[in-house]
């Protein structure tokens, strides 16, 4: 667990390693219930008690009550565009803090049905447009708010609700004649005719009114919400075991070997490259190419880098000590010579200060083999022995710790 009074010099980012918690599980069941807990996740994130004196909170909080009379305001003024542009006179337009009073004279009952749409379909149209603004945004500045996400999402919550809200405070406020909801009722009463036939058409108008809103509402959080932040989460708690790629621990790219070869080539190193057999953890018998790197100090040869591809294509790199080549491996490595396995770069130079001049494998592998023999045993360090045995004059030799090399900017193939 991440602890904030800790400083970034005292935290070692090496220990810790990527990981999915598993919050949820991973087979495909209750697909629907999944994506909507995400979704509720976000929305709901910020306006947890525990939260309740942190910034994030009061903020979500007063924008919510913004958006709630932006949302009512937008309702009515849509309703007052469509009332001007059919020229339906309009007799009261009062603003209240909890609604507008719109009363207007309708003489056909399409118009009636169009300006109760207008209302809804208004803050539809005011969350289309602020979804939209938010991806071209993105497209040309790189870039968008994550806090102003949560504005549009919250602004698509209310319009979906907006028809619901506004049946709630007709009838919280006793306004059952010139509500939205009840207009359908009224106008076929006073036609002569049943109303329940008006209550079935507002019901069905308002249901497809919700659904289309809420289906946008559901694209846009989906797919474009912090730019498929909800999608991606989805896919990588929900997705089979063969849709991902994880690499595996030391893994590098084909790209990075070459830059380390084409590196060591450059100094005093010898490069072996080989096949073996070996058997993975079902015990099967894979052949994989192993790349191995010695470094030529003091005309013998030491241990610096091993890579190996595994059968699957992975390149790995495994750690080494930086110890001279023991005994066993040098026989090998004559072998290898003989079959071209093993390659000398800049130990032939011309360079007659070069100390490492004119050497061949088997001069590297008979030093190696001889200063072993007569100073220490393999793996030991001279700060385990109590004396320092490399202490013998023009010949000293030192261990070297593993070193970190700076690895650049390249991707796998």
């Amino acid at each position: 667990m991440y602890n904030n009074k800790r400083n970034e010099d005292e935290i070692n980012y090496d220990h810790y390693q990527f990981s999915v918690a598993q919050k949820y599980d991973l087979t495909t069941r209750r697909l629907t219930s999944k994506k909507i807990k995400y979704i509720s996740d976000e929305l709901f994130l910020d306006l947890r008690w525990r939260m309740r004196k942190t910034i994030q909170f009061q903020t979500t909080l007063l924008f919510l009550v913004f958006i709630f009379f932006l949302r009512q305001l937008v309702h009515y003024l849509g309703q007052y565009c469509v009332c001007r542009a059919m020229e339906v006179p309009i007799t009261k337009f009062e603003l209240l803090w909890y609604r507008v009073e719109l009363d207007f004279a309708a003489w056909e009952f399409y118009q009636v049905a169009a300006i109760v749409c207008a209302g809804p379909f208004a803050n539809t149209l005011l969350f289309v447009a602020a979804a939209s603004s938010s991806g071209v945004i993105r497209i040309l500045l790189g870039s968008y708010p994550k806090y102003f996400y949560k504005v549009i999402a919250w602004t698509g919550v209310f319009a979906v609700l907006d028809p619901f809200i506004v049946l709630i405070s007709d009838l919280c406020s006793n306004n059952l004649e010139n509500g939205d909801m009840m207009k359908f009722y009224v106008w076929f009463e006073k036609a002569g005719d049943n109303g329940v036939v008006g209550a079935y058409l507002t019901v069905f108008m308002i249901m497809t009114l919700t659904i289309f809103t809420g289906y946008l509402w559901y694209r846009f959080m989906v797919g474009y919400y912090m730019n498929g932040r909800i999608l991606d989460l989805y896919r990588r708690l929900s997705g089979a075991y063969k849709a991902f790629f994880i690499p595996m621990d030391h893994e590098v790219s084909l790209k990075y070997l070459q830059w380390v070869i084409t590196r060591a080539k450059k100094h005093d190193c010898a490069i072996v490259s080989e096949k073996r057999m070996i058997r993975d953890k079902y015990g099967i018998e894979r052949l994989v190419n192993f790349i191995q790197i010695l470094k030529i100090e003091k005309k013998m040869l030491k241990k610096s880098r091993l890579f190996f591809k595994d059968f699957d294509g992975s390149i790995i790199e495994v750690p080494q000590k930086k110890i001279f080549v023991r005994t066993k491996e040098l026989k090998q490595l004559k072998r290898l010579n003989t079959h071209g396995g093993m390659s000398v770069y800049g130990a032939n130079d011309d360079d007659p200060t070069n100390q490492n001049a004119q050497l061949d494998v088997h001069t590297l592998c008979r030093n190696t083999n001889e200063w072993i023999r007569n100073h220490r045993a393999i793996g030991v360090l001279a700060n385990e022995e109590g004396e320092n045995e490399f202490d013998q004059g023009e010949g000293i030799i030192e261990e070297e710790p593993i070193e970190t090399e700076a690895r650049p900017a390249l991707f796998k193939k």
